[in-house]
């Protein structure tokens, strides 16, 4: 009885030696291993991992790596039909990019701490903030503004150096905005229009350039400009 147990056992421990010697020293079939154009597997340490397979042909590898302290390494794309969840505690970020590209889709539920809309003040709601222009020789531009709430617009003529600017205070409410602000000569202005009439809000340069409402109802202001470089900033 101790005999056949001692076999099993011998056994176990020689078909483990030899794994670990195959993976140690690596081997290569036509069809690959573990797929299809998997021609490398090993078992070590350093670079190549702890464990790895590897495609000589196109260069993408995944593997265990000892070193660096990264758990997996993969070289290449990785594709996942199912969720990635993360575990580690408040104050590592389970994530960590280099790249500063846009992420298109990327639908985030806090931006540094804090929510994008809120309704407690205490929150610090994030500000959204556009910057717009017409460019030399043009003639119109649009920029949004939110829906009963209120957002700063800064409008300035840049034709060479900036020449004049001005800024104002609107808040929007069904269809309608109240606004005060100061014109380019340093003169407060203050009034309301629909945003279904074309009304002046205020001009710049001679009247050359005016920031008006559209005339359709759209949540948006209109500017337009005879031909000079305009440059304008929305925040709210």
């Amino acid at each position: 009885m101790r005999i056949r147990r001692n076999r099993k056992v011998l056994g176990a421990l020689l078909a483990l030696g030899l794994t670990a010697i195959v993976f140690t020293l690596g081997f290569s079939y036509g069809d690959g291993f573990f797929g299809r154009g998997w021609d490398y597997v090993r078992m070590g340490s350093g670079t190549d991992g702890v464990m790895g397979v590897y495609n000589s042909g196109n260069g993408v590898g995944l593997g265990v790596r000892a070193d660096n302290n990264d758990a997996i390494w993969c070289n290449g794309s990785a594709t996942f039909d199912g969720q990635i969840a993360s575990t580690v505690a408040t104050g590592t970020p389970p994530i960590t990019v280099a790249s500063s590209s846009p992420c298109p889709n990327l639908n985030a539920d806090k931006v540094d701490g804090y929510h994008a809309s809120s309704s407690n003040p205490a929150d610090y709601q994030l500000a959204r903030r556009w910057f717009w222009y017409i460019p030399p020789g043009g003639t119109s531009t649009t920029f949004k503004i939110p829906a009963y709430n209120v957002c700063t617009v800064t409008i300035g003529e840049a034709y060479g150096s900036p020449q004049e600017v001005a800024f104002l205070h609107i808040v929007e409410n069904d269809g309608q905005i109240a606004y005060s602000g100061q014109n380019s000569t340093g003169v407060a202005i203050y009034g309301t229009a629909s945003l279904y009439s074309v009304t002046p809000i205020v001009t710049l340069a001679g009247g050359n350039i005016v920031l008006q409402t559209p005339g359709d109802g759209s949540l948006e202001l209109d500017v337009t400009s005879t031909g000079l470089d305009v440059r304008g900033m929305t925040v709210w």
